[in-house]
């Protein structure tokens, strides 16, 4: 009985605490579930060490969307490249290369977005790096703001890329619900700005006809059909060694290929095999 009452109690209190979890706020949708320390399967020096140069690399793109310290996007990612190719290239675990280039997706996505919406300029127009500080600032303690920006730069995309102002103006709602008043006079100005000008053409990371896509796409040259695409060969005769019968072993399939060939080949064996009966 003891034992039972005990299990009770237990499951109880597991009951509660997830009743508990389940009142707690959630948190704004800018924001992801990944934390700046989230390494659970880095466990080797190697793979350590390029975790450490993506937080270093995370750290200094956000410094340059909200204009704390200016970097270039083609700087940015120059390094995110030779990051992609170390993580291909070292000898990790499956699963260490899975989260590392998952978190490297994450910047690929964000630096993609940022300078889509830069259009020809190296950085973020200072409306739009203040929109990104405040999204920094609303980052849940543990999460690196890498997580809000690049969703934050999400919706601003599909702002800028909307055909239609109702369109927008949903996704703009959405923002200041998300980010508070310290945004709202910022996300107006950036409002304004995106209703006058042409929507802009935003090609995902990833998408076809990338070279993001072509990376992760392997492709192999199919083995060509024997049947099909191999040259004609002559056929081994008895002998191997007349000259005249390498020359009619290597004519006779081209011959069978003329127009009357089928028929001059009945009446060549037909020929062969009564010269046999004689």
């Amino acid at each position: 009985m003891r034992t039972r009452r005990a299990a009770l109690l237990a499951l109880a209190a597991v009951m509660a605490a997830g009743f508990a979890r389940a009142e707690e706020p959630v948190a704004a949708s800018v924001s992801a579930t990944r934390s700046p320390g989230d390494s659970s399967q880095i466990a080797t020096p190697a793979g350590r060490r390029l975790l450490t140069r993506i937080a270093a690399l995370e750290s200094d793109a956000v410094a340059h969307l909200t204009g704390a310290k200016t970097s270039s996007f083609n700087e940015l990612n120059r390094r995110l490249a030779e990051l992609r190719h170390d993580v291909d290239a070292e000898a990790l675990a499956a699963a260490e290369k899975t989260e590392l280039s998952a978190r490297l997706d994450v910047l690929d996505q964000l630096l993609a977005r940022a300078a889509a919406l830069a259009g020809k300029s190296e950085r973020l127009d200072p409306k739009l790096e203040s929109v990104m500080r405040r999204a920094a600032a609303r980052a849940p303690a543990g999460q690196p703001p890498v997580d809000s920006l690049e969703a934050v730069a999400a919706q601003l995309v599909a702002a800028a890329s909307a055909k239609d102002p109702a369109s927008a103006n949903r996704v703009f709602d959405n923002m200041r619900a998300e980010l508070g008043a310290g945004a709202a006079a910022s996300l107006q100005q950036v409002q304004k700005d995106f209703a006058a000008r042409e929507p802009i053409v935003f090609t995902p990371p990833g998408a076809k006809g990338t070279n993001a896509y072509r990376r992760r796409v392997r492709t192999s040259v199919p083995a060509l059909n024997a049947s099909k695409h191999q040259p004609v060969r002559a056929a081994a005769t008895a002998s191997g060694s007349s000259l005249a019968d390498a020359a009619r072993a290597a004519y006779a399939p081209i011959r069978q290929g003329l127009p009357d060939g089928q028929t001059q080949a009945f009446l060549a064996k037909r020929q062969e095999l009564l010269t046999a009966l004689d």
